[in-house]
């Protein structure tokens, strides 16, 4: 089933990148719910991380996998399916937490994959901020 992610991903590589598709894809993301794969901390504290995303290494780049839906993370899994857990959260958490040399691989294996680059999801947090700051309530 195509999501509304996988079609503004498709219109964007239909433009060949046009500004505007581009920046609708980046919106897009924003409004999206991941699913990450991750390494639950059944030991962890009240004050420890209670999960660390799973991710891969590539050379010098470091690849974090996510979904736009559970559905779709549990057909990447595959038969490991039933080994995976996975958090969900909001793109604009997510990135916030993502390191400089992060590549956000979306929806790998399925037709409208996009990796999103370290320059990319610098551009998604300036966007977040931008959009902050346009919303926040002044201080009376």
């Amino acid at each position: 089933m195509k999501t509304n992610l996988d079609t503004l991903i498709e219109a964007a590589f239909n433009s060949k990148g046009a500004t505007g598709d581009v920046n609708k894809v980046y919106l897009g993301l924003l409004k999206t719910d991941l699913y990450i794969p991750v390494e639950i901390h059944h030991d962890a504290g009240p004050d420890d991380e209670p999960y660390t995303p799973l991710f891969s290494i590539e050379g010098d780049f470091i690849f974090m996998a996510a979904f736009d839906s559970a559905e779709r993370l549990k057909i990447w899994a595959g038969d490991e399916a039933s080994n995976i857990d996975y958090a969900s959260m909001k793109v604009r958490d997510l990135i916030a937490g993502i390191g400089e040399n992060v590549f956000l691989a979306i929806n790998p294996t399925f037709d409208f994959y996009k990796e999103f680059s370290p320059e990319e999801i610098q551009r998604l947090k300036t966007i977040v901020t931008k959009i902050d700051s346009l919303t926040a309530k002044p201080t009376p």
